[in-house]
């Protein structure tokens, strides 16, 4: 019996192992030339991030941005700000409707707001919020705008968005409004 063992120990190490298998497919001439690129860009993908990574550590540690870190800090999350340091009372009136809860709260802000500018913005997050107002033609309005966004992106919080149209099918009265919502749904892939 330990002979039929020792014979299956032995042919076991006798196989090359999947790493080997798998490290052999890219020196084989039966690999395409785009096969081997790929297979080499995701490795240099995997150094950009052990890069970046890098850049986070030293911004960090020392307070030194790298050109990279600049681009993304450059245009990400930029407020506009005043030479007094103040921030411009659109981009106030902009965050309490993106942090306003409850239909009264979100009425009210994008009230304040519509009377200053005249016009909601193309702000994914802003037209989300404005699904919840009592009034139907600011319904239309930001259905039209995130009919025309979900053409080309994809939205970040697609379920409070998909919740929202849902409601407005149910409970709106407006035959318009609820025919922008149901292609909006449908956009959404639902």
């Amino acid at each position: 019996m330990t002979d039929y063992r020792d014979k299956m120990d032995r042919d076991h190490y006798d196989r090359p192992s999947w790493s080997e298998i798998d490290k052999k497919k890219d020196r084989s001439k039966h690999v395409r030339d785009d096969e081997r690129e790929i297979r080499t860009s995701k490795k240099k993908s995997v150094t950009g991030l052990s890069r970046y990574k890098e850049d986070l550590d030293r911004l960090f540690k020392t307070g030194e941005k790298s050109g990279l870190l600049k681009s993304l800090l450059e245009t990400k999350g930029k407020e506009e700000i005043l030479e007094d340091g103040k921030v411009p009372e659109r981009q106030k009136l902009l965050r309490s409707i993106r942090e306003a809860i409850g239909e009264k709260e979100i009425n009210e802000n994008i009230d304040k707001f519509l009377e200053k500018f005249q016009e909601l913005p193309d702000d994914i997050e802003i037209l989300t919020q404005a699904l919840l107002h009592r009034n139907p033609e600011i319904q239309e309005f930001a259905l039209q705008k995130i009919s025309k966004y979900l053409d080309g992106h994809l939205p970040q919080q697609k379920s409070l968005l998909l919740s929202r149209i849902k409601n407005l099918i149910n409970s709106t009265e407006e035959d318009s409004v609820r025919s922008l919502a149901v292609v909006v749904r449908k956009k959404l892939g639902l």
